[in-house]
């Protein structure tokens, strides 16, 4: 007589390997698509810092032209007048300042490009073309100097200062992005 042996086999059945490989599967599918969102999020993210860090050089650069400027003015050319809040501040500021180690006329103020349609921050020096400042992505749709103390020493011993106010949209991301930026300024150079 032969003995059987009475035991289970080892190993997967093909309906076992089918429902963890599908299962497995779904798992890998739901993976990717966090994974490819996450790499998106990140890409968008990017590319919203640079547009803002260019922003933030713009500010700067203009920051450091008004502290060591003098004879600050609410027009493109004239004696130094101020124009603060109760004004309602001026679209321009223009002042004598430091361009390639010599003293020159320097302007910034909102420039508007006709292809776009969108504002950016310019700079005019000695009456030249204007060079805008921003990246093409930003809308500078409003920008205010409120300029205080710009009177000779004589009328205004105060020291001169400028308030910077611009509200504008960033379209570097998926979603346009609204901003505020405000900056008091004061030129480190004594008025006397």
């Amino acid at each position: 007589m032969h003995k059987h042996k009475t035991g289970l086999s080892k190993g997967f059945t093909l309906i076992e390997i089918l429902v963890s490989l599908s299962l497995l599967s779904i798992v890998i599918v739901i993976a990717m698509g966090l994974l490819l969102t996450a790499n998106l999020n990140i890409k968008q993210s990017s590319a919203q810092r640079r547009v803002i860090d260019n922003l933030n050089f713009a500010l700067e650069h203009m920051s450091r032209s008004i502290s060591y400027g003098t004879n600050f003015s609410c027009v493109r050319s004239g004696p130094p007048m101020s124009c603060d809040y109760n004004t309602g501040g001026s679209q321009v500021v223009s002042f004598a300042g430091k361009y390639l180690g010599l003293i020159a006329q320097l302007t910034y103020e909102r420039s508007v490009d006709p292809t776009t349609g969108r504002g950016s921050i310019s700079r005019t020096i000695n009456s030249g073309s204007p060079v805008s400042l921003t990246d093409s992505k930003i809308d500078v749709q409003e920008l205010t100097f409120y300029v205080y103390h710009a009177e000779p020493f004589s009328f205004d011993p105060e020291q001169p200062k400028v308030v910077v106010a611009m509200r504008g949209v960033s379209y570097a991301g998926k979603e346009p992005q609204e901003f505020f930026i405000q900056s008091t300024l004061s030129a480190r150079d004594l008025k006397l």
